[in-house]
């Protein structure tokens, strides 16, 4: 909270903070809208996979980054963008189990075969 004292969001809240919806510009209702943005953060971060939060004793906790947070944050992705990869690369597996199975039962299976095993042996 101590840093985001220094922004320019804290100085443009301080400002005007019925437009980001703090009570006032006094620094106890600033503090309190600064804590409540945090917690929200950091809920919605670990909700879509970015963060995971250990909470320790006390008002403690630790936040470490998740494999898909860091890589979103290396990429500039947005903070939804993990939590889809996750539940569509789950729904890709299931599309190409099914494909998988249709083709095993499928009659041109050997035609895909042939043309395959052609294209390979060609010589340029």
């Amino acid at each position: 909270i101590g840093y985001l004292k220094w922004t320019f969001y804290a100085r443009r809240v301080k400002l005007n903070p019925s437009y980001y919806g703090a009570k006032s510009s006094n620094d106890d209702d600033l503090e309190d809208f600064f804590l409540a943005v945090v917690q929200e953060t950091t809920d919605k971060l670990q909700e879509h996979g970015c963060i995971s939060v250990d909470k320790t004793e006390g008002t403690d906790s630790l936040v470490t980054t998740t494999p898909l947070g860091g890589a979103a944050s290396n990429f500039y992705l947005n903070h939804r963008t993990p939590k889809q990869l996750q539940s569509g690369s789950r729904g890709l597996k299931k599309v190409l189990a099914q494909h998988a199975q249709e083709l095993k039962h499928s009659s041109e299976l050997p035609k895909h075969e042939f043309l395959i095993g052609d294209a390979g042996s060609k010589k340029r």
